[in-house]
């Protein structure tokens, strides 16, 4: 290490290269994954989830498939709404049970490393009030689970 202190516009300039490996790396993820949930709907029977599977795997399929022709910052907004709509759906209709939390915290990381410091913070009030209103609906208001968690 030659213990170089890199400036704000050296590590800036890395990031449009940065986020096509991220979206490669999400497109392999999503490839692997809508797979697998798609391959249980022999023993749940198709649940509507399984359209959300679907439409965020196309989603990012086309993400992929146009990320060298597409601007940076029209990247970014859609590498940043696929996993908000996931993670928002997630907590309101699965609560704590599904992944919309788990999705929340990578949708900031991403944020932390590709936004600006003042949308990342308005994103992550965003997202805790959205846990909140999940709290608050599966614990005061009578929501339960759509689903059978032991199927599922």
């Amino acid at each position: 290490m030659s213990g170089k202190i890199t400036t704000p516009s050296e590590t800036t300039s890395n990031k449009p290269a940065a986020l096509k490996q991220l979206i490669v790396g999400i497109f392999w993820i999503t490839v692997l994954t809508v797979s697998l949930s798609l391959s249980r709907v022999h023993y749940t029977g198709w649940l509507d989830v399984y359209y959300l599977h679907i439409v965020f795997g196309l989603s990012t399929t086309a993400i992929f498939i146009f990320r060298n022709s597409t601007p940076y910052k029209i990247q970014l907004f859609f590498v940043l709404l696929i996993p908000i709509a996931i993670s928002t759906s997630g907590m309101l209709f699965m609560g704590i049970f599904g992944t919309g939390v788990l999705w929340a915290v990578f949708t900031l990381l991403i944020a932390v490393v590709f936004e600006t410091k003042r949308y990342t913070i308005l994103l992550a009030i965003y997202l805790g009030m959205v846990f909140l209103y999940s709290a608050y609906l599966f614990t005061y208001s009578g929501r339960s689970f759509p689903i059978d968690a032991n199927v599922y």
